[in-house]
């Protein structure tokens, strides 16, 4: 049974027993809950992910990145790691990519040639629900930035603004369509996230 992102958050921030208040992003202020834990970039049910943000502010200057660094890490559960913990250089505004890696579990090097055809067209149409619950047709090659077929599987650059951002398991579907084709199985993975400049966001 899975544990909610914020729920291990909670129970992280439990190393602060005497901390009043914290800052989660943008200003809101409150106890270490739930309700105030903000992560930088939505991650699709069944997706996962290498690389995830969380934004705070500790109002305790006696507390260094490498304090939060090493007492958040010790309060995680096996499978998530709190690799660094840094200053903010960029805000959640400037992210506008995401990189995934689809990884087949088998049975994927006959699909190597159909995908890198597929992802050569210069218009690859498929239908996309908008935030509102309405459909309208894209042409994903607008938001597909990088792409690489690779032996297991793919590598994928997508738009991931909050205005222009693509699910990448739409590409997948819009392969399986065209193509006439049940993939094999697989599972995607988020492995960074970039600013305009493709510079990796943090």
């Amino acid at each position: 049974e899975g544990i909610p992102v914020f729920t291990i958050g909670d129970r992280a921030f439990g190393w602060l027993p005497a901390l009043e208040e914290v800052t989660i992003s943008d200003g809101i202020t409150g106890s270490p809950s739930s309700s105030h834990m903000f992560l930088n970039s939505s991650l699709s049910l069944g997706f996962d992910s290498d690389y995830e943000i969380m934004d705070m502010r500790i109002n305790d200057d006696s507390f260094s990145n490498e304090m939060v660094l090493k007492d958040l890490s010790k309060n995680m559960p096996d499978g998530i790691e709190i690799f660094a913990c840094e200053s903010p250089c960029m805000k959640t505004g400037e992210i506008a990519y995401a990189e995934y890696i689809i990884d087949f579990d088998s049975n994927f090097s006959h699909l190597i040639d159909d995908w890198k055809s597929f992802l050569s067209f210069s218009e690859i149409f498929a239908e996309k629900k908008t935030k509102k619950g309405s459909i309208k047709l894209i042409n994903l090659k607008e938001f597909i930035k990088e792409y690489k077929v690779e032996a297991t599987g793919l590598k994928l650059i997508v738009c991931a603004g909050s205005s222009n951002n693509l699910n990448p398991k739409i590409i997948l579907d819009a392969f399986s369509s065209k193509n006439g084709k049940i993939l094999p199985p697989y599972s995607i993975t988020r492995t960074m996230l970039y600013n305009s400049e493709m510079n990796m966001f943090k």
